[in-house]
């Protein structure tokens, strides 16, 4: 046997278990096909599904994430998957076993920062989920308009499409579930803390003029009595409008840290702002504050 079809034949154990395209199929010998993958088409290939993968699990379990944290875990996730695919030893099962637990455990570790079991079994389900129904989904979109095999780029497609579809269905099904009310600790200055409950309103679009930062409300009368945890240093004037008052004006400060509860978990944020406000902001008094969602994002690395 030539050097050449010795190389053949390795390239043909090492690869013929990992999906290629018919397209790069380049010789058969001995009974069996050799196969070809480019590994620069297979990474962007699987850091585009694993993007799309983990957008759909973090609509699913409803949490806000950062966005770099959503591609550093794609990008991990995906370049573990092509070193497993490299290794000169293991079958294709084997491979298969050890990378999606791998990429499972990284992305899972990056993204979502679970603590405990019982948070990274939920995680590590709805994960499943995800990569279940957008595989399904895409096959269901071939099989219902008859589409042959897709190309690279309409794989891109047809994945967006099915994540944008099934995104649109979760985000309505959270928006029925009505208000969403999480509860805030507050740590000011001198070590003076403060709890209550928090609407998470996404209508919030108050940001803080000079760093554009976002700015939660609260009701001043719930933080009587505690002002000397504000810093003079850190305070600043808010323009707003609401309905009923066009144009208007509310003191904000930065506080030291905010905790935000969430599945069981306390989000620590670091240095948020906190607008206050004279009004009652619940009129059945259920909660105190409104809570800026993209606050969430700012969640301590």
């Amino acid at each position: 046997m030539s050097e050449k079809e010795r190389k053949k034949r390795k390239l043909s154990r090492l690869n013929r278990h990992f999906f290629p395209e018919k397209q790069s199929t380049i010789e058969k010998t001995g009974g069996e096909v050799i196969y070809q993958i480019y590994l620069d088409s297979y990474f962007v290939l699987n850091f585009w599904m694993n993007l799309l993968v983990l957008f759909l699990c973090r609509i699913l379990l409803h949490k806000r994430v950062q966005k770099k944290r959503l591609f550093a875990a794609a990008f991990w996730g995906t370049l573990i998957q092509c070193i497993i695919l490299l290794l000169p030893a293991g079958g294709g099962r084997i491979k298969l076993i050890l990378g999606f637990g791998g990429v499972m455990a990284v992305v899972i570790r990056i993204l979502f920062l679970p603590e405990g079991i019982r948070a990274y079994t939920k995680i590590f389900l709805a994960l499943c989920g995800s990569a279940f129904f957008l595989g399904g989904g895409m096959k269901a979109v071939r099989n219902f308009f008859s589409l042959a095999e897709p190309s690279f780029s309409g794989l891109f497609f047809l994945g967006l499409v099915c994540v944008a579809v099934f995104s649109l269905v979760l985000s309505e099904f959270w928006a029925k579930r009505g208000e969403s009310c999480v509860r805030v600790r507050l740590f000011f200055t001198g070590g003076i803390s403060f709890s209550c409950l928090a609407l998470v309103d996404t209508g919030n679009s108050l940001r803080e003029p000079i760093s554009g930062e976002p700015v939660s409300l609260i009701e001043k009368n719930a933080l009587s009595g505690r002002e000397e945890g504000f810093l003079s240093s850190k305070f600043r004037i808010v323009p707003f409008h609401s309905v009923g008052q066009p144009a208007g004006l509310i003191e904000a400060y930065r506080i030291e840290r905010m905790e935000v509860e969430q599945d069981g978990e306390w989000i620590n944020i670091r240095e948020p702002f906190i607008g206050l406000v004279k009004e009652t902001i619940s009129a059945q008094k259920s909660y105190q504050m409104i809570l800026h969602p993209e606050v969430l994002e700012k969640q301590e690395e």
